[in-house]
């Protein structure tokens, strides 16, 4: 799977994001993109590469963020997720980390608890968070 910019731009649109993305908000959102690479504690040239293409079309690097545990991750998504501007920030950000996750065309028990307390920390509800996924799996799809 890959985010080309077509698919970018579509996973955007599908938020409330706008059209552009401040730096703060950029590398909060790539520190969440980092913590759900890493949520089933293995690493994955799958997510690794999509993790990459996603901080290619925000500007920044990906920042060094990384948890030892569910706990300690959970802990890092509240206090990155307090660091995004608004709701676009948080539902693009929400939709990329999905993106990063779905990446390996599966979806681990791990990942899946990382989206869904994801979405509870940013205040997404669960019929959004449906709703962010679908459009985020017709963007990266292939015609």
């Amino acid at each position: 799977m890959h985010v080309n910019g077509d698919a970018f731009r579509a996973i955007v649109k599908a938020t409330a994001a706008g059209d552009t993305v401040g730096d703060a908000d950029a590398r909060a959102i790539l520190g969440i993109c980092a913590l759900v690479a890493g949520a089933d504690d293995k690493s994955d040239p799958d997510e690794d590469s999509v993790l990459a293409e996603v901080a290619g079309h925000l500007g920044p690097v990906i920042p060094d963020v990384y948890a030892n545990d569910d706990l300690e991750r959970l802990e890092k998504i509240r206090e990155i997720g307090g660091q995004l501007s608004g709701t676009g920030a948080r539902e693009l950000a929400y939709a990329l980390a999905y993106v990063v996750a779905v990446a390996d065309l599966e979806l681990a028990p791990a990942e899946s608890e990382f989206l869904a307390d994801l979405a509870v920390a940013l205040g997404i509800s669960d019929d959004r968070a449906d709703e962010l996924a679908a459009a985020c799996a017709q963007a990266v799809t292939p015609a």
